[in-house]
């Protein structure tokens, strides 16, 4: 039989008897701890998915110790500049020993409510439509000439200026001249 479960943002599968390295847990030392989050058991004959967790299924461990994982090195390094940083770090974890798989009560599926027919449409009481006020119709009035669209008199474009300005020619280095 063996389960996954999630703790620490992190999912591990896991048997009876086995060791897990954690991130690290507030409890002490000896201490009896419960993984309530199992995403998934299996038994041998039979699989639960949990839907996000399977219900009624809980993982029972105790507190080992603790170890450190590998010594991370960063280095951060400017060319050029004579500057360098270097640092390390070490992450902390708790070990845990998995005593059990436990619950296996099969959570009961729960019974669908049966649809209820939807009741005939109420009549509204205290609030009936107003008829409204009749539309009265209109004058008829006589269509205006519409204005023609005023055209922009046209100005004399002036000349086109070139868009860079020419290179002046380049400067020639004054040369000595010797006395012969």
């Amino acid at each position: 039989m063996y389960a996954i479960i999630k703790t620490g943002g992190k999912q591990y599968r896991v048997k009876s008897d086995d060791i897990i390295d954690v991130e690290l847990l507030d409890a002490e030392l000896g201490a009896k701890v419960e993984f309530n989050e199992v995403l998934f058991v299996h038994d041998g004959s039979e699989t639960l998915v949990g839907e996000p967790s399977v219900s009624g299924y809980v993982v029972k461990g105790e507190i080992i110790g603790e170890s450190a994982g590998p010594k991370v090195v960063s280095l951060k390094y400017k060319p050029r500049q004579h500057q360098q940083k270097k640092w390390g770090h070490r992450q902390r974890y708790t070990r845990v020993k998995i005593l059990e798989i436990g619950g296996g009560a099969k959570p009961k599926a729960k019974p669908k409510a049966e649809a209820k027919p939807k009741a005939e449409a109420k009549p509204k009481a205290k609030t009936e439509a107003k008829p409204k006020a009749e539309a009265k119709p209109k004058a008829k009035t006589e269509a205006k000439p519409k204005a023609a669209p005023k055209k922009a008199e046209a100005k004399p474009k002036a000349e086109a200026k070139p868009k860079t300005k020419p290179k002046a020619a380049p400067k020639r280095k004054a040369t000595k001249k010797e006395d012969k």
